[in-house]
């Protein structure tokens, strides 16, 4: 194999760059959101303090934007120089790793924009005539989103090189789907259900037993909210861990995995405290004992010698059944352009050794 060869065209959809940009939202977005709505329960502030506080932000976002905004642009036409204007030398698979660094960047820049976009909202929302000012922000968020998934989705390798890439993500993925094992074979929508209403039920009535009969609702539907985060958090936890062996994003899951694990446990806290006038081990913990219990059972359990019910009807089961589609589906994907590239270096081939 020639190292510098000429480099060829890009192999990646743009629709997957484009997820690439959301999932980069999603990290920056969802950990400020978390951190605000747990400072504010924490604090005991109410929801319209809450909405002033989201407020203010926008309101200073809005008087920044103008140079944030022109600064991202500057950054992303750089990196686009720099990626396809021949600036990015040497060897050709070290430059083509370089530039997918490049797009990597030019993603994570794109998503900061859409960020302070959405955190300017609630600004917006107070006085309906400021949303004109989007018309001078979105079609830049939107070049912005553009050229970074023209970037993220240009890897510039070698037909050689692209072949021993699918072959590299082909055993990645077989290793995956080793790994990985059983997963529930129940609709996942129909098993979420069943999980949220046993322990937001389970828990609310603890606490409601022991507590004033008229807080049933209250403490179920507060449940139910602290549930579910945890579900996201164990559901992309184990999504990311059975799809990638990328270090970061494995950092990742820990990372969601941890906030959304602590946040709505201080939320609960708060709720009971505000709630109940006070906090009494005695009195709540039996409601925080089943929503511990429930959780660690349906989705830290070791996946090892369980029964086929418990796989079927666990959360763990259902990130399973997540990671199980994802990785058939990249599998094919996978499979698809190594038989197009296998057919395109044997075409080549072909043709040099008739010259």
């Amino acid at each position: 194999m020639n190292p510098d060869a000429p480099l060829d065209h890009k192999i990646r959809p743009f629709k997957r760059s484009l997820a690439e940009i959301t999932i980069h939202t999603l990290l920056l977005l969802v950990p400020i959101a978390l951190v605000l709505f747990t400072v504010h329960i924490s604090q005991q502030r109410t929801w319209a303090q809450f909405m002033q506080t989201l407020y203010e932000i926008g309101e200073f976002l809005h008087g920044e934007v103008g140079w944030i905004v022109s600064l991202d642009v500057a950054i992303m036409f750089a990196l686009f120089t720099i990626s396809v204007g021949g600036q990015v030398l040497g060897e050709a698979m070290k430059a083509s790793k370089m530039r997918g660094d490049l797009g990597t960047i030019a993603e994570f820049v794109a998503a900061t924009s859409i960020v302070i976009t959405i955190m300017m909202l609630p600004y917006y929302w107070e006085e309906p005539t400021r949303f004109l000012a989007l018309f001078g922000v979105v079609p830049a968020v939107v070049v912005l989103v553009f050229l970074a998934a023209q970037l993220g989705s240009w890897v510039f390798v070698n037909t050689e090189g692209q072949v021993r890439e699918t072959e590299r993500l082909q055993a990645v993925n077989q290793e995956l789907l080793e790994e990985l094992g059983r997963w529930s074979s129940k609709p996942w929508p129909l098993v979420i259900l069943v999980n949220l209403a046993a322990m937001a039920t389970g828990s609310g009535l603890a606490f409601a037993i022991r507590n004033a009969h008229d807080s049933l609702w209250l403490m179920v539907a507060s449940d139910l909210v602290v549930v579910s985060l945890m579900f996201i958090g164990i559901l992309l936890f184990y999504f990311l861990r059975f799809t990638f062996k990328d270090h970061i994003k494995l950092g990742f899951s820990w990372l969601f995995l941890i906030i959304l694990s602590v946040v709505p446990l201080v939320f609960l806290f708060t709720q009971v405290v505000v709630t109940y006038q006070g906090w009494s081990p005695l009195r709540d913990l039996p409601g925080v004992l089943i929503i511990l219990v429930g959780v660690a059972n349906t989705g830290f359990l070791p996946a090892t010698n369980r029964s086929k019910f418990w796989m079927d009807w666990s959360i763990q089961g259902v990130a399973r059944q997540f990671a199980h589609r994802a990785l058939v589906r990249q599998q094919d994907v996978v499979q698809a352009q190594w038989t197009h590239l296998k057919e395109k270096l044997h075409s080549a081939k072909h043709v040099e050794a008739n010259e």
